[in-house]
């Protein structure tokens, strides 16, 4: 145990109410999972515990917000699962994958604004932004677990980099 492990019984009881979740929208109740994993998700964050036990939940809501068309949450989701799943361990295999997931969000929420067309020069210049910071990140979660090799990132993440071309 250290500072950033939850209580067990927390756990067990975030664990089992995830269980219930899972259920639901294995079921095809998309708005009671919705609902059920936004709840647990805030004991998480509520618990003031970044325990990396808890990004499965987060993983589990980004899937759902997904289901719901929600991908603004489904972006939160992936960015709290890589808050936490980085306590313990900053670079990984698991935050390589979730940093691309988090790019590759961002790419597909920027496509479709894009079809909008509302010209807002402020909310562009902001996403190309995001997108830079979210791709270096990406990058550097790479480049941190296997290696500088030349052509890595593309290599791992060819559909990323076919999005970022078009962004």
């Amino acid at each position: 145990p250290d500072g950033f492990d939850a209580p067990d019984a927390l756990v067990a009881r975030l664990d089992f109410r995830r269980a219930q979740a899972e259920q639901a929208w294995a079921e095809g109740h998309t708005q009671e999972a919705l609902d059920a994993f936004k709840d647990i998700s805030a004991c998480c964050l509520g618990s003031r515990h970044r325990d990396p036990t808890f990004a499965p939940h987060f993983l589990s809501l980004a899937g759902v917000a997904l289901s719901a068309g929600e991908l603004g949450l489904q972006r939160d989701a992936f960015s709290s699962a890589l808050w936490l799943a980085s306590a313990r361990e900053p670079f990984s295999v698991l935050t390589c994958a979730l940093s691309s997931a988090c790019l590759g969000i961002l790419l597909r929420a920027g496509t479709a604004a894009a079809g909008g067309g509302d010209g807002d020069d402020g909310a562009e210049a902001a996403r190309v932004e995001d997108v830079a910071r979210f791709e270096a990140e990406a990058r550097e979660h790479v480049r941190r677990v296997f290696g500088p090799g030349e052509g890595l990132f593309e290599a791992m993440n060819p559909a990323l980099v076919a999005q970022l071309a078009l962004a």
